[in-house]
């Protein structure tokens, strides 16, 4: 069966109705992730003119992945707006974009009928990860509507390789990789797409060349700002050999089984009836980026955080190709007369495919399934990630009534975000993730790749000889009061010399939970 691209006149009502759910299925999983408040403190300090720092007076350090969402919360932050509010607002509109932009996508690029888009549409809107990280206050659905919408422009059959759609597509690409380094992932493949022949190849190349001398450009910038060709955050969350890949390995089959099985009856129907006979160029593009990231993710060894966030990018690709399997099948169901099986088995297919994708937006996934390890989980990882920041909230405004008149007062941490942002204290990383000494040669009491994802470097003796006022080394509420907390022999040794264990009664009003919470203070004859 050939079909040839059909004109988007107009948005369906699909995916309007689509949006509608989306929008409300955000709300219902919405929530600041911790990580969020590290852009904002970076934000913050470039608005008020001292740089790409995390610590006033220390050196610049890139200690976020997203240097285009950290500008956009600076500007925010310039203007006097509130760049949490800022950066959900533009979180939730990228994915409501992703759904138009990826039904686009499913029109023009792979000319797919009205059933397959409805199919797109609902699945997106049913999309744990695609809601709860929209509202996350980070950088990753924005992200995945500038790799969607760059595919649906350069990979159009009819009008991919103008001049104009390669500029605008390329500049999508440009802007996708500012917001996160994997669109450099993306401009390679679709790199290699512009050597195939046709009377467009040199304007292909010519933008994939212009793309090449913006990532020089970008390149020669983190080099001269922050002495680094990526990130720091890569260089501490990377390192380890075969037990980081095995992580990764399981991280990216919690996903497969959490979020693509579900889709396994669709994809049985498009084998249940092939259509040899259509273009394959466009979804063997789209499969590359989608086996390109699931093997970057599982390389780097995955996340720990709610809802499988680093798979987030693919999703839209992924539907859009099972949608594309199902196409021929869908077709005959819902749109040829006389077609009563086909229509109950399609319709039984995807009412199969939308109750398995929502129902990890739910409570009842934690009746269904075991949470994966060294994750948070699914819709429980969302109500993990709003508990740890309602306790690190509680836990910022203990140190800043604590440190009170002490503009000198500074806090060694396992945990920045909140309490980066939200205090007035000089912050230490236990863990690197903004600190380049401990980033790149920070140590393990196990193999890199054992433990939680950006939390296994660290480098006791650096942090010591920073004197922080404060060593904060949990964030629980005890019954009791908890013990000395236990290190490497001469850490501990270090730590009792200078010192003292303080335990003090917090109420947590927000996780409904009081108790004691016990820290470290620097003994006053040992202080600055």
């Amino acid at each position: 069966m050939t079909v040839s691209p059909k004109p988007l006149r107009a948005i369906p009502a699909a995916a309007w109705l689509a949006g509608g759910c989306f929008f409300l299925h955000a709300l219902w999983l919405s929530g600041l992730a911790e990580d969020a408040f590290i852009s904002y403190r970076f934000a913050r300090h470039l608005a008020a003119g001292h740089g790409w720092v995390w610590n006033l007076g220390e050196a610049p350090v890139e200690g976020f992945t997203n240097l285009l969402w950290v500008l956009v919360a600076a500007l925010a932050a310039k203007v006097g707006a509130s760049p949490e509010r800022v950066t959900v607002a533009l979180g939730v509109a990228a994915g409501l974009g992703t759904i138009f932009a990826t039904d686009h996508l499913a029109a023009r690029v792979l000319a797919l009928g009205g059933p397959a888009r409805g199919l797109i549409a609902g699945l997106l809107a049913a999309s744990g990860p695609l809601a709860a990280w929209s509202a996350s206050g980070l950088e990753t659905v924005p992200f995945t509507f500038l790799v969607t919408a760059a595919l649906a422009v350069l990979l159009d059959p009819e009008t991919g390789d103008s001049p104009p759609r390669l500029a605008l597509g390329w500049g999508l690409v440009a802007l996708a990789t500012l917001t996160r380094p994997e669109g450099a992932l993306l401009a390679g493949l679709l790199g290699l797409t512009a050597l195939a022949p046709g009377g467009a190849r040199r304007g292909r190349l010519l933008a994939a060349t212009g793309y090449g001398l913006f990532l020089v450009g970008l390149t020669l910038f983190r080099w001269y700002t922050f002495g680094a060709l990526l990130p720091n955050t890569f260089y501490a969350k990377t390192g380890g050999g075969w037990e980081q890949v095995t992580r990764g390995a399981v991280y990216a089959a919690y996903f497969a089984f959490h979020f693509l099985l579900p889709l396994a009856p669709v994809v049985l129907l498009g084998l249940a009836r092939p259509a040899p006979d259509r273009p394959w160029r466009a979804p063997s593009v789209l499969g590359g980026w989608v086996v390109g990231i699931g093997l970057y993710v599982i390389a780097v060894g995955g996340d720990y955080m709610a809802m499988d966030r680093f798979f987030v990018p693919v999703i839209p690709i992924v539907v859009a190709l099972v949608a594309w399997a199902a196409d021929p099948w869908l077709r005959v169901a819902f749109e040829a007369p006389g077609s009563g099986a086909e229509r109950r088995a399609a319709g039984l297919a995807v009412a199969l495919a939308l109750a398995g994708t929502l129902v990890h937006s739910t409570p009842l996934e934690a009746h269904l399934f075991a949470k994966a390890p060294r994750q948070h989980g699914t819709y429980r990882g969302v109500e993990t990630e709003r508990w740890h920041v309602a306790r690190l909230d509680r836990l910022a405004r203990f140190f800043t009534e604590r440190a009170a008149g002490d503009p000198t007062a500074s806090l060694a941490t396992g945990a920045i975000g909140v309490l980066g942002d939200r205090t007035p204290l000089t912050v230490y990383d236990f863990h690197g993730l903004v600190d380049a000494g401990i980033a790149r040669d920070g140590g393990s009491e196990r193999p890199l790749g054992s433990g939680l994802p950006g939390h296994e470097k660290t480098d006791w003796p650096r942090i010591l000889e920073r004197r922080p006022t404060y060593w904060m080394f949990t964030r629980a509420l005890r019954d009791e009061p908890e013990g000395w907390p236990r290190y490497d022999p001469e850490t501990d040794r270090r730590l009792r010399e200078e010192y003292e264990l303080v335990h003090v009664e917090l109420t947590d009003e927000v996780n409904g939970e009081q108790g004691w919470f016990g820290f470290l203070e620097r003994k006053k004859e040992t202080g600055r």
